[in-house]
């Protein structure tokens, strides 16, 4: 995984900024903002790549604004419980939701969810871009997804994968 680092603080840092700006109410918090520790809240175990990216993010968020930046890793549920938390906390920009696209396939998949996906949150900033990879081993007779495809049929029952969770 490739992280650009000195773009991440920066797109996070104009996003926090600019979600804040649009509230009248936060208009004269967003002077003193952030007037406590941030909280970024991972919706998945602490080594997931939302985690990671949550702590790159919280580093650069304490440098570049001078408050502390903590991440608190809530996961389970597929994202669920974390997705909660932060759905339930006082809305004043402290508690923020370091998520993937588990978010819209966990809202698509799950009939009944403890909040509103689209009510619920505000969406401030794309921080990181990373490729979904599909690799075999390099001894394999694959080398396209039409090989794979064949194979599959051809053995059916025969071929494994690997996956993190069902919405994933």
């Amino acid at each position: 995984m490739r992280v650009t680092s000195p773009h991440l603080g920066a797109v996070a840092i104009g996003g926090v900024m600019a979600a804040l700006s649009f509230s009248p109410a936060m208009t004269s918090a967003a002077e003193s903002y952030p007037s406590r520790p941030l909280r970024l809240v991972a919706a998945f175990t602490a080594g997931s790549s939302t985690d990671a990216i949550a702590r790159l993010l919280a580093a650069r968020l304490t440098e570049r604004l001078g408050q502390n930046a903590i991440v608190d890793n809530r996961p389970g549920a597929g994202g669920v419980i974390g997705n909660n938390y932060v759905a339930k906390a006082t809305p004043d920009g402290h508690t923020l939701l370091v998520s993937s696209g588990v978010f819209t396939s966990v809202a698509a998949a799950v009939e009944k969810l403890p909040y509103d996906p689209v009510r619920d949150f505000s969406w401030i900033a794309r921080v990181v871009n990373y490729p979904l990879l599909l690799m075999v081993n390099v001894q394999s007779p694959v080398h396209t997804v039409r090989d794979l495809i064949a194979a599959a049929k051809a053995a059916p029952g025969r071929m494994s994968f690997g996956s993190v969770g069902v919405g994933s």
